[in-house]
């Protein structure tokens, strides 16, 4: 059984239908996506998150993936601030900028932060 600090046994056993939770998801090896969801549904033994995401009382860790693990976490402020930054540069990243406007464009690139 994986080892969990007292906070976050706690947080797992205190959880109620409603509340938010990030979901940390690694797969293969590699970080994969994480998200912020609402646990939807408590059983005996589960957490079922909206989507039907379903994750262990004990431990926080989703049931049986081979080639995935994902966990629950506790939403603290800095996780769900990572995680809209990650959003937000991935939306950015496939954004089509050719349409803006050459001004529209100068403007963004002179928020960026210059190489040296």
């Amino acid at each position: 059984m994986v080892y969990l600090d007292t906070m976050k046994k706690e947080w797992l056993e205190n959880l109620k239908v409603g509340d938010r939770v990030v979901i940390n998801t690694t797969s293969y090896g590699s970080q994969g996506d994480n998200s912020v969801s609402v646990v939807e549904r408590l059983t005996k033994t589960l957490i079922i998150t909206k989507g039907g995401r379903k994750f262990r009382r004990n431990d926080g860790l989703s049931p049986g993936g081979e080639w995935s693990k994902d966990t629950l976490q506790e939403p603290t402020p800095e996780a769900v601030d990572r995680i809209r930054q990650a959003n937000l540069a991935n939306k950015l990243r496939h954004y089509d900028w050719k349409p803006l406007p050459l001004a529209t464009l100068r403007a963004i690139y002179d928020l960026l932060p210059k190489s040296t």
